[in-house]
C-alpha cells in the first residue's frame, strides 16, 4: 500500500503475519518455517511501515509444529489463531491498552527470510539428508507440492510428493527407488531414505503410495541426484 493510504488512520494500519516476527519476513512464512524444521511458529500483528514486515509489533501468539505436520495443517491452525489475534488487536487499539514495540533480533540469532516459492524451488535434491527432504515435502504440502522425476530407459514419471517418513534402515545410492512388499515406496537420500506415503502422478489424482504401486511396476526406475527442471 502507498504511504498515503496506510498513514491515513490516526492509530496506524496494522497487518497480520503468519510468523513470529522478526523471523520469516516475506511471502511464504509458513512453508519456509516447516521446510527449515522449525519446532514452533505463530502469528503476529504489527504496524505497517515503509519496509515489508518490519513495523512495530502489537501482539503475537505462538504454537508448536509437530514433526509430521504439513504446511497446510499449520496454516489452518494459524488461520484461527490469527482471527482471534486480529480481534484482540482491534480491541486493544480501541481501548488504548496496546503499546507497539520495535522488532528486536536477539544477539547471535539468524533471521530467516520467506521469499515466494517458484516451481524450481519445489524440486528435491536426493543428495540431501532424509530429514531435510522430509521437511521439504511437508513444507510444500499441499501447495505447491514437492516435485521429483523418476526415470528408466528414457521413460519419465513426474510426481508430486505430499507426505513422507524418514528411515535409516533402508539405504542405497541417492536417488535409488526401493519398493517393499509392493506397498511401501522408499527413495534413498544422501543420508538414510524417505518413505513416500502420499503422492500424485502427473495427470492423476492424489493417492497413497500403496494405491500408486498397485499394478504399477517401477522396478528399475530411479531419481537422478541432480534436480531436473520441470515444466509448469
Amino acid at each position: 500500500l502507498p504511504d498515503e493510504v496506510w498513514s491515513l488512520p490516526p492509530m496506524g494500519t496494522f497487518n497480520l503475519h503468519a510468523s513470529l516476527l522478526p523471523q520469516y519476513r516475506g511471502a511464504a512464512p509458513i512453508n519456509h518455517a516447516v521446510m527449515n524444521g522449525e519446532t514452533k511458529t505463530g502469528v503476529t500483528t504489527f504496524l505497517i511501515d515503509h519496509e515489508i514486515d518490519t513495523g512495530k509489533i502489537l501482539l503475537s501468539a505462538e504454537t508448536a509444529i509437530d514433526p509430521q505436520e504439513t504446511a497446510g495443517e499449520v496454516h489452518d491452525r494459524l488461520m484461527k489463531m490469527g482471527a482471534a489475534l486480529v480481534t484482540e488487536t482491534v480491541r486493544g487499539l480501541a481501548e488504548k491498552s496496546l503499546k507497539a514495540v520495535p522488532q528486536v533480533i536477539p544477539p547471535g540469532t539468524t533471521v530467516h527470510t520467506a521469499p515466494k516459492i517458484f516451481p524450481a524451488d519445489t524440486l528435491i535434491n536426493w543428495e540431501d539428508s532424509s530429514q531435510n527432504i522430509h521437511n521439504k515435502i511437508r513444507g510444500l504440502s499441499p501447495w505447491p507440492g514437492a516435485a521429483t522425476v523418476l526415470s528408466s530407459a528414457g521413460n519419465e514419471m513426474k510426481l508430486k510428493l505430499f507426505r513422507s517418513l524418514t528411515s535409516y534402515d533402508v539405504r542405497d545410492e541417492p536417488g535409488t527407488v526401493i519398493v517393499k512388499d509392493n506397498r511401501q515406496l522408499f527413495i534413498a537420500c544422501g543420508e538414510g531414505s524417505v518413505e513416500i506415503t502420499e503422492l500424485q502422478p502427473e495427470g492423476r489424482r492424489r493417492m497413497t503410495s500403496s494405491e500408486f504401486l498397485r499394478g504399477k511396476n517401477i522396478q528399475g526406475y530411479r531419481v537422478l541426484p541432480e534436480p531436473k527442471p520441470l515444466s509448469d
